[in-house]
């Protein structure tokens, strides 16, 4: 009996040790999946990687079943890095190309934040009555919790007072988590 209850305890300990190493494997797998998020852009031909180093801080939302937005942050609060916000708001049908600014049909904007001496300045395409640019956004992939595309738009300056009133963001591309 002895014996027996011996093997009983040594059977469920090696049952808890390999599904706590099971386990660990898996979290190590999605962890090795967060590593694969990016957002990369040229600002005025100048790169801007965000950081995605903590995909479910900033990645791409879904604020209703025809919306998407995407956020990414490069230091927020240091001169030279920033923020962009993509957003297509109530026209989100699914992978595609979707217009941005004064040619978009809905509030579709993207816009790139960067703050100076505490102070905000934002560089804004979007449908703003005819004072806003205008540029694509392209979603190749929205699937699995994961949505990829590219992007560009020509900015203008709505608020602030960093140089100059007009930013051309190119070459935008992203894989960012779906939270």
């Amino acid at each position: 009996m002895k014996n027996l209850t011996y093997t009983v305890l040594m059977l469920i300990g090696f049952g808890i040790t390999f599904s706590s190493c099971k386990k660990n494997n898996i979290d190590e797998k999605n962890n090795d999946n967060d590593k694969d998020y990016y957002f990369t852009v040229k600002i005025d031909d100048t790169s801007f990687t965000a950081d995605m180093s903590n995909p479910a801080v900033y990645g791409a939302s879904k604020p209703n079943a025809n919306s998407l937005a995407i956020v990414a942050v490069k230091k927020l609060a240091s001169p030279g890095d920033g923020m962009f916000q993509l957003n297509l708001g109530n026209t989100y049908t699914g992978p595609g190309t979707y217009d941005l600014g004064e040619k978009s049909d809905a509030n579709n904007f993207a816009s790139y934040t960067l703050t100076e001496n505490s102070q905000p300045t934002l560089w804004e395409a979007r449908d703003n009555n005819g004072n806003g640019s205008s540029g694509t956004l392209t979603i190749t992939t929205d699937a699995n919790g994961v949505v990829e595309g590219t992007f560009k738009f020509a900015g203008i300056r709505t608020t602030g007072t960093i140089n100059p009133g007009l930013k051309h963001i190119t070459e935008g591309k992203f894989k960012v988590k779906l939270n």
